[in-house]
């Protein structure tokens, strides 16, 4: 099974994209790569929630498609599950 990047390796590769890493996106970043299993977006919306109360879905989402675009998150389980990526 192919293993996600470390986070600094995860921000060098957006650095050398020139992809913004928002505060919310590096949030989202550190939190998948905090937990075991890969969360849905609504637990990383939870998750975040203290940080940044008025975070929603849709941001969290799209955070997380770019970085699964990238290869920068470990493959998701793909069992159809509503798990974010």
């Amino acid at each position: 099974m192919e293993s996600a990047p470390t986070l600094a390796a995860a921000r060098e590769k957006l650095e050398r994209l020139h992809i913004r890493l928002t505060p919310l996106r590096r949030a989202v970043l550190e939190t998948m790569h905090g937990e075991a299993a890969r969360p849905s977006v609504d637990a990383l919306c939870r998750l975040l929630r203290p940080r940044f109360p008025r975070v929603n879905a849709t941001a969290v989402r799209n955070a997380v498609l770019v970085f699964d675009k990238l290869g920068l998150l470990p493959p998701s389980d793909g069992d159809g599950s509503s798990r974010a990526g």
